[in-house]
């Protein structure tokens, strides 16, 4: 899929973020740092941030040094995930001189901050094991969310048989939950590890749990699993139910969205377009494949790809060219 100071100096640190203060001055510490973890998982990485620093700004003024370091903790996240390991490191290291293994939550964020940077640096295998840490103290603290974010971020970086462990770590940690939607995404993640991994059957068998797990979410979270479930089925070999599952997806979105009016909603008419053309390619429809690959480069434009995903782009364009070609080489057989 397409697309994340110490105690004495952080007031220096946090002045670009300080423009909003007068704004978030109603609010406490608590509410701050729940609004800088909801922006962080809504992918807006940037408004993340802001929170964040802006709750250690307010610790700082407060002399609260546990919620000091869960904010400081946010923001060396944020900014080690953005690629940006030199100033995460700045503030990890004023993190560090007040986390304490007692302050709970403090400690668990201080690990899984520990962590991602420790892999923006370069050093996967101790990343790795403070996240595995991280993954267990959010555990035995309670904390689900934090533990699938330590197992997530440690799946992604790690190969074989160690990615599928911390994938069903992920999973642990949402059914400790109990909330269907974290459970959903659990087994979807451990369908696109098992598919990494060649594992065709148990990578379709995750995504039909995943889906029956889905009924209650919005349209446009059901069809990515639908796609991803038709994606798996054609790298399975399973063509026909791939051509059912991908297109009954492209109906019931058409169905539901009516005019497309957000460029998400372009995205995935887009990437199912694709897929109806990779099958058509597998079917020996080319025409029809050709059709569908160009729909897909119209929708990806449409959502905006050419800037954001520009590797997207360049990848239909590539596979269009090697369909007409397959087309030009038809055609001078025949004749």
């Amino acid at each position: 899929p397409m697309r994340t100071p110490t105690f004495l100096v952080c007031l220096a640190l946090c002045a670009p973020a300080c423009v909003t203060r007068n704004v978030d001055a109603e609010l406490d510490l608590r509410d701050l740092i729940d609004r800088a973890d909801s922006r962080f998982r809504a992918r807006d990485p940037q408004a993340a941030l802001e929170s964040y620093r802006l709750a250690a700004m307010i610790a700082t003024e407060e002399q609260d040094k546990p919620a000091f370091v869960v904010a400081a903790s946010g923001v060396t996240l944020v900014l080690a995930l953005g690629g940006e390991p030199i100033e995460a490191g700045t503030w990890h290291g004023q993190a560090e001189q007040f986390a304490q293994p007692e302050d709970g939550e403090a400690w668990i964020r201080f690990l899984l901050s520990s962590g991602a940077l420790l892999l923006a640096e370069g050093l996967p295998v101790q990343g790795i094991d403070y996240l595995n840490r991280a993954w267990a103290a959010a555990l035995a603290g309670e904390r689900p969310d934090i533990a699938m974010q330590a197992a997530q971020l440690a799946a992604a970086r790690s190969e074989g048989a160690m990615k599928l462990d911390f994938g069903r770590k992920v999973l642990d940690a949402a059914l400790l939950s109990g909330d269907p939607t974290w459970i959903a995404a659990g087994h979807e993640g451990l369908g696109w590890i098992h598919q990494a991994l060649d594992q065709s059957e148990e990578s379709i068998q995750s995504f039909r749990t995943a889906i029956k797990l889905s009924t209650d979410q919005p349209f446009q979270q059901r069809v990515r699993l639908d796609w991803a479930l038709g994606r798996a089925l054609r790298l399975g070999g399973q063509l026909d139910e791939a051509w059912r599952v991908i297109s009954e997806a492209e109906a019931n979105f058409k169905r539901l969205s009516g005019v497309l009016q957000t460029m998400g909603d372009a995205e995935w008419t887009g990437r199912l377009a694709e897929e109806q053309g990779e099958l058509a390619i597998l079917r020996g429809d080319l025409p029809s494949a050709l059709r569908n690959l160009r729909r897909a480069q119209r929708q990806y434009r449409g959502s905006g790809a050419e800037a954001q995903a520009p590797e997207v782009m360049e990848g239909i364009k590539v596979r269009i060219a090697e369909v007409r070609t397959l087309m030009d080489l038809a055609r001078r057989s025949s004749g």
